[in-house]
Protein backbone atom coordinates (compact mmCIF):
# COMPACT_ATOMS: atom_id res chain seq x y z
CA UNK A 1 0.00 0.00 0.00
CA UNK A 2 1.25 3.50 -0.87
CA UNK A 3 2.38 5.52 2.29
CA UNK A 4 -0.11 8.20 2.32
CA UNK A 5 1.75 11.05 2.34
CA UNK A 6 2.96 9.97 -1.03
CA UNK A 7 0.05 8.76 -2.24
CA UNK A 8 -1.13 12.42 -1.47
CA UNK A 9 1.25 14.30 -3.40
CA UNK A 10 0.66 12.22 -6.18
CA UNK A 11 -2.71 12.74 -6.18
CA UNK A 12 -2.46 16.10 -5.86
CA UNK A 13 0.14 16.17 -8.80
CA UNK A 14 -1.93 14.52 -11.15
CA UNK A 15 -4.96 16.71 -10.10
CA UNK A 16 -2.73 20.10 -10.66
CA UNK A 17 -1.40 19.11 -14.02
CA UNK A 18 -5.29 17.94 -15.54
CA UNK A 19 -6.79 20.87 -13.83
CA UNK A 20 -3.87 23.42 -15.86
CA UNK A 21 -4.50 21.72 -19.20
CA UNK A 22 -8.62 22.21 -18.78
CA UNK A 23 -9.34 18.36 -19.14
CA UNK A 24 -11.97 16.64 -16.73
CA UNK A 25 -11.41 13.21 -14.98
CA UNK A 26 -13.75 11.79 -17.50
CA UNK A 27 -11.53 13.25 -20.15
CA UNK A 28 -8.11 12.09 -18.78
CA UNK A 29 -10.14 8.43 -17.89
CA UNK A 30 -10.65 7.93 -21.88
CA UNK A 31 -7.10 9.04 -22.70
CA UNK A 32 -5.57 6.76 -20.40
CA UNK A 33 -8.13 3.76 -21.00
CA UNK A 34 -9.25 3.73 -17.40
CA UNK A 35 -12.18 5.16 -15.81
CA UNK A 36 -13.42 8.61 -13.91
CA UNK A 37 -14.22 7.16 -10.86
CA UNK A 38 -10.21 5.52 -10.76
CA UNK A 39 -9.00 9.11 -11.39
CA UNK A 40 -10.76 10.43 -8.44
CA UNK A 41 -9.16 7.88 -6.66
CA UNK A 42 -5.88 8.48 -7.56
CA UNK A 43 -6.03 12.00 -7.03
CA UNK A 44 -7.74 11.17 -3.49
CA UNK A 45 -4.81 9.19 -2.74
CA UNK A 46 -7.28 6.85 -2.06
CA UNK A 47 -6.09 4.62 -4.23
CA UNK A 48 -2.64 3.91 -6.03
CA UNK A 49 -2.17 4.21 -9.88
CA UNK A 50 -1.16 1.18 -11.36
CA UNK A 51 2.69 1.56 -12.48
CA UNK A 52 2.40 0.29 -16.39
CA UNK A 53 -0.05 3.51 -16.52
CA UNK A 54 2.43 6.12 -15.66
CA UNK A 55 4.15 6.81 -18.65
CA UNK A 56 1.45 7.16 -20.29
CA UNK A 57 -0.21 9.93 -18.04
CA UNK A 58 3.06 11.72 -18.22
CA UNK A 59 2.71 11.73 -21.88
CA UNK A 60 -0.68 12.69 -21.73
CA UNK A 61 -0.46 15.67 -19.00
CA UNK A 62 2.87 16.57 -20.24
CA UNK A 63 4.86 16.31 -16.82
CA UNK A 64 7.82 13.94 -15.88
CA UNK A 65 7.28 11.26 -13.54
CA UNK A 66 9.79 13.10 -10.94
CA UNK A 67 6.80 15.79 -11.14
CA UNK A 68 4.43 13.61 -10.66
CA UNK A 69 6.63 11.63 -7.59
CA UNK A 70 7.29 15.05 -5.87
CA UNK A 71 11.25 14.65 -6.43
CA UNK A 72 10.84 17.76 -9.11
CA UNK A 73 8.91 21.07 -7.81
CA UNK A 74 6.44 22.92 -9.67
CA UNK A 75 8.01 24.15 -12.82
CA UNK A 76 7.64 28.34 -13.61
CA UNK A 77 5.69 27.36 -16.87
CA UNK A 78 2.92 25.39 -15.31
CA UNK A 79 2.64 28.07 -12.43
CA UNK A 80 2.54 30.83 -14.77
CA UNK A 81 -0.27 29.29 -17.11
CA UNK A 82 -1.83 28.50 -14.04
CA UNK A 83 -2.27 32.24 -12.55
CA UNK A 84 -3.17 33.04 -15.82
CA UNK A 85 -5.83 31.00 -16.35
CA UNK A 86 -7.21 32.25 -12.50
CA UNK A 87 -6.62 35.72 -13.53
CA UNK A 88 -8.82 34.73 -16.98
CA UNK A 89 -11.61 33.68 -15.22
CA UNK A 90 -11.53 36.78 -12.76
CA UNK A 91 -11.37 38.99 -15.73
CA UNK A 92 -14.44 37.43 -17.04
CA UNK A 93 -16.35 36.99 -13.55
CA UNK A 94 -15.87 41.00 -13.71
CA UNK A 95 -17.22 41.46 -16.53
CA UNK A 96 -20.37 39.89 -16.61
CA UNK A 97 -20.96 41.49 -12.77
CA UNK A 98 -20.38 44.78 -15.06
CA UNK A 99 -22.80 43.63 -17.36
CA UNK A 100 -25.83 42.94 -15.19
CA UNK A 101 -24.94 46.57 -13.46
CA UNK A 102 -25.61 48.16 -16.34
CA UNK A 103 -29.41 49.83 -16.60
Amino acid sequence: MLDERFARVLGNRIKEARTDRDMSQTELGLKLGSSQSSIGYWESGKRGIPLDKIPTLCKILRVTPGYLFGAEPIDAPQRISREMKQMREHIKYLQEELGRAKP
